[in-house]
């Protein structure tokens, strides 16, 4: 972790160097191809902690200080006057020389990671390479600021094999409480009691195993990894479903649920349908009812409107009033206030589940109106029906 850390800082600190060779840019003269230059702000390059390099408008490198050289483990003579076609390898050398045609070409800066060989070693770079223009010659350079976050990757895609696997172990678990239960019921001569327990015991491992697998998701989103499959999803369904298992919270705090489908009041018995993912919307009206019934006042009434029109939309209002402090990043991800033991992942993977099927989420707050969570989702061969009699 503390890898990471230096990782981050020394990230933040190569942003800042940017900043001041940006500003110091305009004092600097045509630079000639060896890469020599005399004077104050030669040696600031020279002496800096941080890889930098430069490159004229053919691509060619013109100079490198001591700690690029150092990182990359060359030496002048096999650097200056090159370009990366005569570096690397294809396909990076192609990838970079076109990132470095764009930059030419619009004289804005970026940033991007690359695979290379730093002495014998592979390692993963971050570099960022910014268009400086020379007032007298107006010749135009490339100077690249790189840094070196191979440890800081290992360490993610350590942590994520770790909460992968984690994740997989909890899975095996949950099963074997979700069958005991059903064995136990198959079993028979069990009292009405018995059965209540038993059924509240597989509810709870329903529902632990619902979040593992949403845990799965969201890791699967985050890096590109998930399928998404869309269907028909009755959202009505959905929220009583949420609604059962935060019922316990409700009472305590003597909270009440309204839904309404087009302004009128509805129960259970009618569907309202949208095209998604039904784990998906599970645990985002679960989230987000769950984060409203924690907000809200004791002795309210949560409030649920679904409405059909050119595109889904739903509201979802409490009472209660996000706190100042975090509505700027009320869906980045760990941002969480006044919860004891909140994660601060539940409105940032809503967010994420919304956006994967290609809806949009948003929010009004204020201590006069309390707060309303608004999505809206594509109305794709979506109806209402009533459901059917049994």
């Amino acid at each position: 972790m503390d890898k990471v850390l230096n990782c981050s800082e020394r990230l933040a600190h190569l942003q800042r160097r940017i900043t001041e060779l940006e500003t110091l840019s305009s004092a600097l003269d045509a630079l000639p191809e060896t890469g020599k230059r005399a004077g104050f702000f030669y040696q600031v390059l020279q002496q800096v902690d941080v890889p930098i390099f430069i490159q004229d408008n053919a691509h060619r490198f013109v100079y490198a200080n001591p700690a690029y050289y150092k990182m990359m483990g060359l030496s002048s003579e096999h650097f200056l006057g090159k370009t990366v076609r005569d570096l690397y390898n294809e396909p990076l050398a192609s990838e970079l020389w076109n990132q470095e045609d764009v930059i030419l070409a619009t004289g804005k800066s970026r940033e991007y990671e690359a695979e290379v060989e730093c002495q014998a070693e592979s390692r993963r770079i971050s570099i960022r390479k910014s268009h400086l223009l020379d007032p007298k010659t107006h010749y135009a350079y490339l100077v690249g600021v790189v840094s070196d976050i191979t440890v800081q990757k290992r360490m993610e895609n350590l942590r994520e094999e770790v909460d992968r696997i984690t994740r997989h172990d909890l899975k095996g678990q949950i099963m074997s409480l979700v069958n005991i239960p059903r064995l136990l019921r198959i079993s028979g001569n069990l009292k009405e009691e018995q059965l209540e327990l038993i059924q509240m015991l597989e509810d709870a491992g329903i529902q632990m195993l619902d979040m593992v697998n949403t845990s799965l998701n969201l890791y699967r989103m985050e890096t590109g990894l998930f399928n998404y499959t869309p269907s028909q999803v009755d959202l009505v369904s959905i929220v009583y479903k949420a609604f059962y298992f935060l019922k316990n919270t409700m009472e305590q705090k003597h909270l009440s649920l309204e839904v309404k489908l087009d302004s009128e009041i509805v129960d259970s018995g009618l569907k309202f349908f949208i095209i998604g993912d039904d784990l998906l919307c599970y645990s985002i009206f679960y989230n987000l009812l769950k984060n409203a019934c924690e907000a809200s006042p004791s002795e309210r009434k949560i409030l649920i409107e679904m409405f059909n029109a050119e595109s889904k939309l739903i509201r979802i209002h409490n009472d209660g009033v996000i706190p100042e402090e975090i509505r700027e990043t009320f869906f980045d991800k760990f941002v969480t206030s006044g919860k004891r033991y909140g994660t601060g992942l539940g409105t940032y993977s809503a967010k994420l589940m919304t956006e994967t099927m290609g809806g949009t989420i948003d929010f009004s707050t204020s201590y006069e109106l309390g707060t309303t969570i608004f999505l809206r989702f594509p109305n794709n061969h979506s109806f209402i029906e009533s459901a059917p009699s049994i």
